[in-house]
């Protein structure tokens, strides 16, 4: 969570920061009519700088949205984090009061597969819906997304 949580905090930072730009872009173009209504500069000298303004403008509000997209992103993914923890606690509650033949029956349901490694390292691999995998965020350990499963190595 504190990898998502860091890049969200990257993204405010930098909307604030383009939001600040913007702004500049504003005032330097007020400051540039201004001045060509004074007669201060020509009208070629305002249309080039008016054209490098309406490209600094188009830049910052295409990367501003790159932001929010990844803030929203982000947020879709810490959604997916969280319904998998409840997902995960229930499934728990369930399997404590479960018989054996349950638990087995959810094992082969989720084509659990566990291999023994080297040094003892296990190898767990379970099947999840695309949907949901999509969403989940490399938390911990060595994450493998094949189609519809997960692999991770547990140390010990």
């Amino acid at each position: 969570m504190h990898g998502q949580e860091g890049q969200g905090a990257e993204a405010e930072r930098k909307i604030a920061d383009l939001n600040r730009r913007l702004a500049d872009v504003d005032r330097r173009e007020t400051e540039l009519v201004a001045l060509r209504l004074r007669d201060a500069v020509s009208e070629v000298a305002l249309d080039r700088n008016a054209a490098l303004l309406r490209i600094e403008r188009t830049h910052l509000t295409e990367e501003m949205e790159r932001q929010r997209e990844t803030m929203s992103t982000l947020e879709q993914g810490q959604v997916a984090v969280t319904s998998l923890k409840a997902l995960r606690e229930h499934m728990c509650d369930r399997l404590d009061s479960a018989t054996p033949e349950d638990r087995r029956t959810v094992l082969e349901i989720l084509e659990t597969r566990v291999t023994v490694g080297v040094g003892g390292i296990l190898e767990v691999s379970i099947g999840i819906p695309q949907q949901v995998a999509d969403c989940v965020q490399r938390t911990q350990g060595q994450w493998i997304q094949s189609d519809y499963r997960f692999t991770f190595a547990v140390h010990r």
